[in-house]
């Protein structure tokens, strides 16, 4: 957090106009949005980091796809052929299946890795507590200190 956007708090007095009370206020408000939007990015970023493996593991099963299947493909269904006596067209069918099994566990590995990351949970319920405050302050005021 930048040292402009902590929150500072001075004894008001009851002196003050409801000009500098609205300014107090407003500005006040400004430092909060600037806070949740600081967090937010924080949090993001957090999420960005455990991005990485799953992007990594997608990477790495498309590059390698494509060479194995490029170039391994045709020489394993030749191998295939002799082995088994069959012809290339069973062969080569034999390979694709096979390439397609090692797609679908490198897809749902990628998948896992993505269903594990999870939305900024506290810029969400931040964010619900200042829009809860925003249309009802003095309930929430009022709400908060009962609890003390």
């Amino acid at each position: 957090m930048s040292d402009s956007s902590r929150a500072t708090s001075t004894p008001l007095s009851g002196d003050q106009s409801l000009g500098s009370l609205v300014n107090s206020a407003v500005t006040d408000l400004r430092r909060l949005i600037q806070m949740e939007k600081e967090l937010a990015v924080a949090e993001v970023a957090q999420a960005g980091k455990r991005l990485a493996p799953a992007i990594a593991g997608f990477v790495v099963a498309a590059v390698s796809g494509a060479f194995i299947v490029l170039m391994g493909s045709i020489a394993l269904a030749f191998g295939v052929a002799d082995l088994f006596s069959i012809g290339l067209g069973w062969s080569f069918l034999i390979v694709a299946g096979l390439w397609l099994l090692l797609a679908a566990v490198g897809g749902l590995v990628g998948l896992r890795a993505v269903k594990k990351i999870k939305p900024p949970e506290r810029t969400i319920r931040t964010v619900k507590d200042t829009a809860d405050w925003a249309r009802h302050p003095t309930n929430t005021v009022a709400a908060a200190l009962e609890v003390r």
